[in-house]
């Protein structure tokens, strides 16, 4: 990821599962810094919506990988594109009522 396409003020998005309502969503973070492997983002976190601030690396932009959503309940993903942003969060949603519906049947 070449990082010069990122500038400060910029619109990332987190996405991952809410602790609370066990259900994905998408959070815009506002690009604060730009370094070479990162950035430094602010936001509300997708887990607990706390406003914080978040560093998201380059080399796990757009990594998603929905077995660890299986296996773990706190897997995220960010992006720079809004479009990929909702695509996640509705395969996250998917996983997440697979999930719920495997814990009814067993």
């Amino acid at each position: 990821m070449d990082q010069s396409n990122f500038k400060i003020g910029q619109i990332v998005y987190q996405v991952g599962v809410n602790i609370l309502s066990q259900l994905p969503e998408v959070q815009e973070h506002k690009v604060l810094c730009v370094g070479t492997k990162s950035i430094y983002t602010t936001g509300k976190d997708v887990h607990f919506h706390y406003n914080s601030e978040s560093t998201f690396f380059f080399s796990f932009m757009d990594v998603f990988n929905p077995d660890e959503l299986l296996n773990a309940f706190a897997h995220t993903v960010w992006t720079d594109d809004r479009e990929k942003a909702e695509k996640y969060c509705s395969k996250m949603l998917e996983i997440v009522q697979y999930k719920n519906n495997l814990k009814k049947a067993g």
